[in-house]
């Protein structure tokens, strides 16, 4: 990004710069690869769509059929958690369901299941007991020893609430 700022910056000095929609941008390009990289900049409200239609799929996936799937999805969704989750007094009103279904949802999109083998050091070095103070260059030595083995297939299942804040105190209404 470096790149892109310090020539924005040559020219028009820190006092009178660009809108930062001219920094944080990134350069068009093109190169060797399989990772590809579309950065769209808006201003104002706005709302696109990014479909991935699969070659093994029955039929295209388009904005519509979406739109359609999106709608009917919240609608299940809100009959559900008012079916399951009926809130309890005094918390049984309608300003409180954004934030209790906000809790769901963050807790719920933490949830993941992985299935797979791992690449694991069981040397228990003693290094990895974090003791005094320098402990980061004995494990970083300890590490370099490591033989690393591949582990059997295991299952994982985490569960890490995925939102970015929780206040102590939320204003509920």
């Amino acid at each position: 990004m470096k790149q892109e700022v310090d020539p924005l910056i040559r020219k028009y000095g820190t006092e009178n710069p660009p809108p930062p929609s001219r920094y944080f941008t990134i350069a068009n390009g093109p190169g060797h690869g399989n990772f590809h990289m579309v950065q769209k900049v808006f201003q104002g409200a706005f709302e696109f769509d990014i479909l991935l239609s699969s070659g093994s799929a029955g039929q295209p996936l388009t904005s519509d059929v979406l739109s359609k799937e999106i709608k009917t999805t919240a609608q299940a969704f809100e009959d559900k958690f008012k079916e399951i989750y009926s809130p309890m007094k005094p918390f049984d009103s309608p300003k409180y369901l954004p934030f209790s279904k906000a809790m769901l949802s963050n807790l719920v999109g933490g949830i993941g299941y992985f299935y797979g083998d791992s690449i694991v050091d069981r040397s228990n070095a003693p290094e990895y007991d974090e003791e005094d103070e320098g402990f980061w260059e004995g494990t970083a030595e300890a590490r370099a020893r490591a033989k690393l083995l591949p582990s059997d297939p295991a299952e994982l299942f985490t569960s890490i609430p995925s939102r970015p804040i929780l206040p102590s105190r939320v204003p509920l209404g």
